[in-house]
């Protein structure tokens, strides 16, 4: 185990015994932990490659839309020594590439390495700037659970649509982290920081959230914490949560 997850652990250990989340040394280390699990996940990776080779098509559209223009960038990539001067490769040759589509996009595992350096601080920096409620629950109350995607964004007003692009520095979002079973954190702009205690239909709510986020696979104590079904208005708990056709879809 490493020191990082030596001191993660640690903090988790206190915040969940203490029911405070107020030592700055405590936080420091689990905003770290978040920003960690927001960038450096299969999810978020594809995303960015998927985003970069859309971007890269509609650069290459361009460059394509014209003989002229794609020469004049052929002769601005060999001044720059991106390609060599003996390169031959004719606008119909490229066309022709371009429409038969037979090609990969690929990003360097390098680069996307160094890209979520980058976005983890980013990230990092904007987490300190949120205010923080940390939620906590009691056996009798209910466990909160988590999944394959613990670190996620909900708009705070429902009148956001669903296009709207939540950031982690956008004010119209929530960042919401479950941090053990019986404690939960929620990141805001405009609120205090403060500690509150959960209610049954707090617990249920937030792990309804955290199904619904959930990409292949959900994380609980056992089968009996609960979610709330909406299209019947009740309660149920997790041993139901399988035959829940909404939830799964």
């Amino acid at each position: 185990m490493s020191d990082f997850e030596r001191e993660v652990g640690s903090a988790i250990g206190k915040i969940a015994l203490t029911k405070q989340f107020s030592d700055e040394e405590q936080r420091n280390f689990i905003f770290n932990f978040i920003a960690l699990l927001a960038v450096r996940n299969p999810r978020f990776r594809e995303t960015r490659r998927a985003f970069m080779e859309q971007t890269s098509k509609l650069i290459i559209d361009l460059v394509l839309s014209s003989k002229e223009r794609y020469e004049s960038e052929v002769e601005k990539a060999i001044a720059a020594g991106e390609i060599s001067p003996e390169s031959d490769v004719s606008y119909e040759d490229m066309k022709g590439f371009q429409k038969r589509k037979q090609y990969t996009y690929e990003v360097p595992r390098e680069y996307q390495i160094s890209e979520e350096f980058q976005f983890h601080d980013d990230v990092l920096q904007v987490l300190g700037r949120r205010r923080w409620l940390l939620i906590h629950s009691t056996p009798e109350i209910g466990s909160f659970i988590t999944c394959d995607h613990p670190v996620f964004l909900r708009p705070i007003s429902a009148k956001l649509g669903v296009s709207y692009r939540l950031g982690f520095g956008s004010s119209n979002s929530s960042v919401l982290f479950p941090l053990t079973k019986y404690t939960f954190l929620i990141g805001e702009y405009g609120i205090e920081d403060g500690v509150i205690s959960a209610t049954s239909e707090m617990v249920a709510g937030l792990n309804t959230e955290i199904v619904a986020e959930a990409e292949r696979q959900i994380y609980a104590a056992d089968n009996q914490f609960t979610y709330f079904d909406e299209q019947h208005g009740e309660i149920k708990h997790g041993w139901q949560l399988s035959a829940d056709s909404k939830l799964r879809t």
